[in-house]
């Protein structure tokens, strides 16, 4: 009995540790993601795609203060209910963007769930095509249909561990993590 509540401790600690993390004293990379959020914004409604048009300034602005830039990207990972995100929508989601400029700062780094629960598998979906690239234990919080440039997201339970996995690396690593730029756009953006 001891043991097993010091399991369910060990598990209590865990979820505390990867919670949300407090950003509040990096108010200028606060400024910095709201003006990448914004421009986002602007791209969603006139058309002109920054990426292909060459690199995107806040992703590399991010990268001259890349803690505090990644703590308030990490804030921006919230669950979706969501299955597949249309162009416009993709590119007005906070979390997907945020995942892919911390990929980009973290010089490519990515984390993964595993589906856990399979009624959410619907074998007749192009969805799992994409989400399961490298299997059904290493699942991406999304996934782009690169021909369609249009996002498929993952069961939230995957979401989930995805961002407490985000969390848990913020808070663990980011303050000694040695920040690059991921060179291919192929590593962060899809």
């Amino acid at each position: 009995m001891r043991h097993m509540f010091a399991i369910f401790g060990l598990l209590s600690a865990v979820e505390v540790y990867a919670a949300p993390p407090h950003c509040d004293q990096y108010e200028d990379e606060r400024k910095l993601i709201e003006t990448f959020f914004g421009e986002l914004k602007g791209v969603a409604n006139d058309g002109n795609y920054p990426v292909w048009s060459g690199r995107i300034p806040e992703l590399d602005e991010m990268l001259t203060k890349p803690v505090g830039s990644s703590c308030w990207l990490v804030r921006e990972l919230k669950e979706t209910r969501k299955v597949h995100l249309s162009l416009t929508e993709s590119r007005l989601s906070r979390p997907v963007w945020a995942i892919r400029a911390l990929g980009y700062v973290a010089n490519c780094k990515h984390f993964y769930g595993a589906l856990a629960d399979d009624s959410a598998f619907d074998p007749a979906s192009p969805r799992w095509q994409f989400l399961f690239r490298r299997g059904r234990k290493e699942v991406p919080y999304f996934a782009t249909w690169m021909s369609r440039d249009t996002v498929t997201l993952a069961p939230p339970s995957v979401q989930r561990a995805v961002i407490k996995r985000w969390q848990y690396w913020y808070k663990s690593d980011a303050a000694t993590f040695r920040f690059s730029p991921c060179g291919n756009v192929d590593d962060w953006y899809f």
